[in-house]
């Protein structure tokens, strides 16, 4: 880290502000004294300094490397094209039902296929919405029993 005396020296008698700045700010320090009349008489009253540091500045060196190696790390990872972690066998979650899948396809075709579109009165599984509306409506509608009663749908 740091190592110049006078630095120490004001890092440890007082409080300081650090900024960054570029190469054409001043490397010397900066007092901005505000003391208000009703201050003057505390014990801990202080003055911040404000310290100017290039950007470039060892002090700031731990930071770059730390984000430059993470920023590697996420190139290198994106690069690498590695296929997607497997993940070992799992049960479909709707109960009753004990099919075991070993890839997220396998149990996406199988719930659509079979649990996607379920009539809630008698649990039948249809193919789509459409035949799932038609089903509930012949089998479950009364409505539509009195109205299949009157009128002869199959002429």
């Amino acid at each position: 880290m740091l190592q110049q005396p006078e630095l120490v020296r004001l890092l440890t008698d007082g409080h300081l502000l650090l900024k960054n700045c570029d190469e054409d700010c001043l490397t010397g320090i900066q007092q901005e004294p505000r003391q208000s009349v009703d201050e003057e008489g505390n014990p801990f009253n202080f003055t911040p300094q404000l310290i100017h540091l290039h950007k470039d500045h060892e002090f700031f060196e731990d930071g770059d490397i730390h984000r430059h190696m993470y920023l590697q790390d996420l190139y290198i990872s994106e690069a690498d094209g590695k296929p997607p972690l497997s993940v070992s066998e799992f049960a479909c979650h709707i109960s009753g039902c004990s099919a075991v899948f070993s890839t997220l396809e396998e149990y996406e075709h199988h719930y659509n296929s079979l649990h996607r579109h379920v009539c809630c009165s008698c649990r039948r599984s249809l193919p789509s919405a459409r035949l799932l509306d038609i089903h509930i409506q012949e089998w479950h509608d009364s409505l539509f029993t009195i109205l299949a009663q009157r009128q002869d749908l199959v002429s």
